[in-house]
């Protein structure tokens, strides 16, 4: 990664800088979270983002018993748990 949290003003990322988030095992150095802030101030960084939601989908299907709940309920038609 270039810099950590550099602004790209729209140019995003490389080729390659997407291949590093997409195929490193864990978290790519200098690629904070997707989302930060506190209180009223809070920075979306989009290409961070993207790596925050490979994780969470990673994560859920190593797990065996969520991804068979999941089974379940869009087998039942239900997509959406909450509501």
């Amino acid at each position: 990664m270039t810099s950590p949290n550099a602004p790209t003003k729209g140019d995003g990322l490389s080729q390659a800088e997407v291949a590093a988030l997409e195929e490193s095992p864990q978290r790519p150095r200098g690629v904070t979270l997707g989302v930060q802030g506190t209180g009223h101030q809070w920075e979306i960084v989009v290409d961070f983002l993207y790596r925050d939601a490979l994780d969470m989908m990673m994560a859920l299907a190593q797990d065996a018993h969520q991804m068979q709940q999941a089974e379940a309920r869009f087998g039942q038609g239900k997509h959406v748990w909450r509501s």
